[in-house]
């Protein structure tokens, strides 16, 4: 089983990769602002579980730099959610987002709801 994790330098990445040592992991060194470093890893890899923990946190910095907070907490993911369902969709089973701390309200849209559900 190949579990595809970024954030693994992070406290809940390293614990977890701790905690479970009968997984194979296999980490994102990149920058999920950068669309084709996330896509080229996804192409060569396949992935069953994947687990999204990489995120700007702290507080204090997220107040002073929030466009670069905005950049890799959303616009990093939807790249790497946008990678996966595009090269690695049929073998995913389950993707954990675990977010962070930090809620941002810019946009005052409705959010759509998908009629298909993905495994």
């Amino acid at each position: 089983m190949n579990c595809g994790i970024t954030g693994h330098t992070g406290a809940l990445g390293q614990e977890f990769i701790k905690k479970n040592k009968n997984i194979r992991f296999i980490k994102f060194h990149g920058d999920l602002t950068k669309k084709k470093e996330i896509e080229s890893w996804v192409k060569k890899n396949t992935f069953n579980i994947f687990l999204h923990f990489a995120a700007v946190v702290p507080t204090r910095f997220v107040d002073k730099n929030y466009l670069l907070t905005k950049k890799v907490n959303i616009d990093g993911s939807k790249n790497l959610i946008n990678s996966l369902y595009r090269y690695n969709k049929e073998k995913l089973e389950w993707f954990f987002f675990s977010s962070t701390s930090h809620v941002y309200n810019f946009k005052k849209k409705k959010l759509m709801k998908r009629k298909k559900h993905y495994r």
